[in-house]
């Protein structure tokens, strides 16, 4: 997105804040958090798949998660985006909860961005391959995963590299615990993005990290 089009979202941000009523403050803070994307992880999440086509913000198609709010912001708009890998940890360390999260925000992301297809995995020591998906036949609840062991992060990578196909787009790797597990090997085909708890000091081995606070919200 361009500096011309954050200046836009910031502008209507302000006066959102200013209908809702007389506190300056929170319109300041309104408006930075709409200036600065990466405060909002969501945000942050389709930015980094944008990034692999950074041409692909378009005003005709909005982005349908801030309409609700009164902010029209441009949406993604692409076409022939490769193949997008989703691995959820489902080690013993992550809830139900997360789970659903994780899923909810996957199918968005998706149904979105429009890859040519998207892996869907689980990992806790072995890497399950939960299904792979179009945007147009993404399932409406979470698959049942597979897993509640411990928690090692190499194996989708692996399972990735074994695959007779070409590389994906990119990998996101939804985990709850960056804490423990093995130190996986970077892959040099294609980048990754970490998404963890913000109670986790932790960041991935490589790539990006980004952190939910907390993870219901």
């Amino acid at each position: 997105m361009t500096a011309e089009d954050w200046k836009i979202a910031t502008e209507q941000a302000s006066r959102i804040c200013q209908k809702a009523g007389n506190d300056p403050g929170a319109a300041g803070r309104m408006a930075k958090a709409t200036h600065e994307p990466d405060t909002d992880w969501r945000g942050e999440l389709q930015e980094f798949i944008v990034h692999q086509t950074p041409s692909d913000y378009s005003w005709s198609t909005p982005n349908r998660r801030h309409i609700a709010n009164g902010l029209y912001l441009p949406g993604i708009h692409k076409e022939n985006l490769g193949t997008i890998v989703w691995v959820t940890d489902s080690s013993g360390s992550i809830d139900d909860k997360a789970l659903s999260l994780g899923w909810a925000e996957f199918a968005t992301l998706v149904r979105e961005c429009r890859p040519e297809k998207v892996l869907y995995l689980s990992c806790d020591t072995v890497a399950h391959l939960i299904g792979e998906y179009t945007p147009d036949d993404m399932p409406d609840t979470p698959p049942a995963h597979k897993g509640g062991g411990g928690t090692w992060f190499q194996p989708p990578f692996d399972f990735i590299a074994k695959r007779d196909e070409e590389p994906p787009v990119c990998l996101l790797y939804y985990s709850a615990d960056m804490e423990n597990g093995d130190k996986p090997t970077e892959p040099e085909e294609y980048p990754v993005l970490w998404i963890a708890p913000i109670s986790c000091r932790k960041s991935g081995a490589f790539g990006k990290t980004i952190r939910i606070d907390p993870w219901g919200n």
